[in-house]
Formats: C-alpha cells, sequence, structure tokens
C-alpha cells in the first residue's frame, strides 16, 4: 500500500511546531511500505535527507509536473473552498459545497499576486533541485497541462519505467 500523506502530515507537522527539521520525516511515517511524497524539498541538503531516508526502501522516482505560469496562475485564482466544512470544491459544484451545502468562496491564499509570488518562490527553489533528480533514471517530467486523464496515464507510465529500472538493476 502506498502512503500518500506525506505533504499533508508535514504540512501539519510544520504550522504545529515552529522548529519543525526536515530529520523529523523519517518519525511520521512507516518508512518499511511505499511512500508517496508531495512535498516541497526547499533544498538540496533535504534532498539528500530524503535519499538517505529512502536508500533501502526502492527506487526513489521523482516526477515534475510541468504547466505553463499563466495556467497555474487561472487554476489557483479560481480554486474555491467551501466556506463552512472547508471542503475543496468539486469543479461541478457551481455556488454551493457538494458535501454541506455551505457557500463557495475563494482561498485567501489564492489572489493572484499571492499565487505569482508563491510561483516566483517555487521556481526559485524547485530549479536546483530538478537538476539535483533530472540525471536519473527515476525522474520524470510529466506535461500537467493536459486533461487529467491523460495525465494520470503519464504518471502510471513514469512510475512503471522507474520501477522497472529499478528492477533491471539500473543505477539509480
Amino acid at each position: 500500500m502506498v502512503e500518500a500523506r506525506f505533504g499533508t502530515r508535514l504540512e501539519q507537522e510544520r504550522n504545529h511546531n515552529n522548529n519543525f527539521r526536515s530529520t523529523r520525516c523519517g518519525e511520521l511515517f512507516d518508512l518499511r511500505k511505499p511512500l508517496l511524497a508531495d512535498a516541497r524539498m526547499e533544498n538540496a541538503f533535504k534532498a539528500t535527507a530524503l535519499d538517505r531516508m529512502m536508500s533501502d526502501r526502492g527506487p526513489l522516482v521523482v516526477l515534475n509536473m510541468v504547466v505553463p505560469e499563466d495556467v497555474l496562475v487561472r487554476r489557483l485564482a479560481t480554486r474555491r473552498i467551501c466556506s463552512k466544512c472547508g471542503a475543496n470544491a468539486a469543479p461541478d459544484w457551481t455556488t454551493a459545497c457538494g458535501k454541506c451545502g455551505g457557500a463557495l468562496v475563494t482561498r485567501v491564499d489564492d489572489g493572484i499576486d499571492i499565487v505569482r509570488e508563491r510561483l516566483k518562490v517555487y521556481q526559485r527553489q524547485t530549479k536546483p533541485l530538478v537538476e539535483y533528480y533530472s540525471k536519473r533514471p527515476t525522474f520524470s517530467s510529466i506535461d500537467g497541462n493536459r486533461p487529467p486523464d491523460v495525465v494520470t496515464a503519464a504518471v502510471d507510465a513514469a512510475l512503471d519505467t522507474a520501477i522497472g529500472a529499478a528492477r533491471r538493476g539500473v543505477a539509480l
């Protein structure tokens, strides 16, 4: 079973503990299970720490989702949540939450200027990591500006390729 709560758990820990350090990542999860990490690695030091954590667990597969900035700005600036229960709005919810009926509102942190600044920070912090991981056979860039089913198929193919390389003994 793949554990996909990595990013959420890290975010909760970071919000709860201002002194959070990446060295605590290993304490949050059963490292014997496959791990799907949706986490922001702010620097190469954290990437090497993740490499050490994952060294005896099989391949570390890194997927770089590539989406044009204008598309990301539009997606994030139009993202809505329920004012009552906080659920992320599904695309088919027009004015009310499909779970509790609460009014849908734009997230406070999704204003266009805030989104553009977040994207600048992301680019500044991510470029060195893309360079760090891109030479590995378990790295893939995925065009995230396609329909969800096409992106999902590309992710599946990248995972199959990376896992296949690991099984064939390709140096990771």
